[in-house]
């Protein structure tokens, strides 16, 4: 049977490749990191207690401002995770995501009809779940490249053969 979390991608306990949704989204997108960051505080998730709470917390005119930024450079402000006999992975991209227990992640489940809820409100949600891991290991990816890469040795013209 599967059960489903909630889970805003500025959380510290809960990670994706080794590496903390909030580190993700800070790699991904440093401007939405700081915003967020900033509203939160150090984000332990006790403000959280489902998607009712989240739709009250976007009234607030800043929380408005941070959300469209978020659908506009198609990242989700909350990602979707499944929990099955597989184990634990996001819905739409199914990436594998790690949590520090399952206990933890109590607090962000919803149910399988809220699931629906979240896919016809936000009928861009899987391409922005995508975008944004596909952003990470781009960027990931553009890291490991750029430190392995040895420095080229070339002549340089005051040198006579």
């Amino acid at each position: 049977m599967n059960r489903y979390f909630y889970v805003p991608v500025i959380d510290n306990c809960i990670s994706h490749d080794g590496i903390s949704l909030s580190e993700h989204l800070k790699i991904v997108d440093l401007e939405l990191f700081e915003r967020e960051n900033k509203f939160f505080g150090p984000f332990d998730g006790s403000f959280f207690n489902g998607i009712q709470e989240v739709k009250k917390m976007n009234s607030d005119y800043h929380n408005k401002k941070t959300d469209q930024l978020f659908k506009s450079r198609s990242i989700p402000r909350f990602i979707v995770i499944v929990f099955n006999e597989d184990g634990l992975y996001e819905l739409a991209s199914e990436e594998r995501i790690d949590s520090i227990s399952l206990d933890y992640l109590k607090q962000y489940e919803v149910f399988g009809m809220d699931v629906i809820d979240v896919f016809t409100e936000n009928p861009d949600y899987t391409f922005s779940a995508k975008n944004f891991f596909d952003s990470y290991n781009k960027e990931k990816n553009q890291k490991d490249s750029d430190e392995v890469q040895p420095k080229k040795l070339t002549k340089l013209p005051f040198f006579k053969r």
